[in-house]
């Protein structure tokens, strides 16, 4: 095999990796842990706590009696993550693991920080 050729496999393998990770997170999840500064984020009762993450970098999340809705941009390369609802938006890092997915991010006011939960860590498992 030619240099040629191995430099298009490994390009196309490259691409395709990095792909792989906008179609996984594509779906339903469940938030199984929403840990911030303040502790267990997550309330006991019959509240609803998912993302639906769609083809079309557009995302619904429920959490408690909340929707909210937005558009979601995945850097496969950096392993970042942005969940922009307009004025507030989400950003940070991502783990992919088969079926689950954790999310470590800051949210920001327009350009600002909220420092009210620092750092969030949210774990989702993906629903069938």
């Amino acid at each position: 095999m030619g240099l040629k050729n191995y430099i298009i496999i490994v390009f196309c393998f490259l691409f395709l990796s990095c792909n792989s990770d906008k179609n996984s997170i594509v779906g339903n999840w469940n938030i199984i842990s929403l840990q911030s500064e303040r502790g267990n984020e997550l309330k006991e009762g019959d509240y609803i706590y998912t993302y639906k993450f769609r083809k079309d970098g557009t995302y619904k999340n429920h959490f408690q009696d909340d929707i909210i809705e937005g558009n979601w941009i995945l850097d496969s390369k950096n392993k970042t993550i942005v969940l922009d609802e307009g004025f507030k938006v989400i950003k940070g890092t991502y783990k992919l693991n088969f079926n689950i997915l954790t999310l470590e991010v800051k949210k920001y006011i327009g350009e600002r920080e909220n420092s009210t939960f620092g750092t969030i860590i949210i774990e989702l498992e993906k629903l069938e």
